[in-house]
């Protein structure tokens, strides 16, 4: 390790894309402005960075945690904070981001987390009371017990940062035919939508499946099966992959987006103004999907259902009503009661950079 930066800033995220997207987000915003940027990360997180890897003068890629690898781990960050002088640390939550943010603070390093999720993750619940600062995703009641508790005073409702180009997409002022539906559930698609999606549309007629446009995430074993069960429908075009790298491409395109309810997407979401058909997965840390979506329906649009609740029935009948009325996919004029996500970058920015 023999690279040395002086006054960068480090970001450390966990493996899921939850965690590891808003830091790439804040990345992307920083070195546009000339910061110099360090990610520690996980094997797990680093599959994720591959394309963003610009962005950041150095990335540590720490062994998943344990306790044969926790004197490892320690020798790692300390080395890495010898060599590269940090102005500040902030963590984007998982088990990954304890022991570098414990190190930071030991040696004085300002230190914050962000929390995307409306439940705090127990990895952040730990570190919170050693933060200088606090930052959150939803409204600050969400986090009521831990902040009672806390003995940070600055906890701050920014929303979680996303890319800069989601920021230039816009609402849509009408919902002409075909609708464009995007199906996606997180970074490896979700099981129920391949399993039920087909089922539903061919519960519609033909001249009903002809006003649909589908892309579709799903898992790579799936993705034949599925596109031979479109390929008998009568839709105005579809399109399945095991994953899509342009999202803001795809949320673009959106009428509307069939989804799980993980904080990253649903803050992009949130960023484009598209409504969405949530399902949070139910088997979720803290079961923090549920809680993500309600939040956010609290402010967006979104129509949430159970995983037990959904059948093929069920999504048949919502996409015959929105072709009977398309205009109920137009985003609402709600009362947005927290910071849109494309604030969030600039609100993290200042604290790293503050004297």
């Amino acid at each position: 390790m023999s690279y040395c930066e002086h006054n960068a800033i480090v970001l450390v995220a966990g493996g899921s894309g939850g965690h590891v997207f808003p830091a790439i987000a804040l990345a992307e915003y920083a070195h546009q402005r000339g910061e110099k940027i360090i990610l520690i990360t996980d094997a797990r997180g680093a599959r994720f960075i591959e394309k963003d890897r610009s962005f950041f003068s150095h990335i540590e890629i720490l062994p998943l945690a344990s306790v044969r690898t926790a004197f490892s781990i320690h020798q790692t960050i300390k080395a890495l904070y010898r060599q590269h002088s940090a102005k500040a640390v902030v963590g984007f939550g998982g088990i990954t981001t304890v022991l570098p943010l414990l190190m930071a603070r030991i040696k004085g390093i300002r230190c914050a987390i962000h929390q995307s999720d409306a439940v705090l993750g127990r990895a952040n619940r730990f570190l919170v009371p050693l933060m200088h600062s606090v930052f959150v995703g939803h409204d600050l009641e969400c986090y009521g017990n831990h902040r009672s508790k806390s003995k940070t005073h600055q906890w701050r409702t920014i929303g979680t940062p996303v890319r800069q180009a989601l920021t230039a997409v816009t609402a849509h002022k009408f919902i002409p035919l075909p609708i464009h539906i995007l199906i996606i559930g997180g970074s490896q698609g979700a099981k129920i939508w391949s399993t039920l999606f087909p089922q539903a549309l061919a519960l519609l007629s033909a001249a009903q499946q002809k006003s649909l446009r589908i892309r579709h995430q799903s898992l790579p074993t799936d993705c034949p099966t599925l596109t031979h069960q479109y390929s008998r429908l009568n839709l105005a075009s579809f399109h399945v992959a095991p994953f899509f790298s342009d999202m803001v491409d795809m949320l673009s395109w959106s009428h509307v987006v069939f989804s799980r309810a993980g904080a990253s997407t649903l803050a992009e979401l949130s960023c484009v103004q598209r409504p969405a058909f949530l399902v949070p997965y139910p088997f979720a840390i803290d079961n923090h999907q549920h809680f993500n979506a309600h939040a956010h329906a609290q402010n967006h649009s979104a129509w949430i259902c159970p995983e037990a609740a959904l059948t093929a029935t069920l999504i048949a009948d919502k996409i015959k009503g929105w072709l009977d009325k398309p205009d109920e996919l137009l985003y609402g004029e709600q009362q947005i009661k927290i910071p849109q996500p494309g604030n969030a970058c600039s609100e993290l920015f200042s604290f790293c950079t503050s004297p």
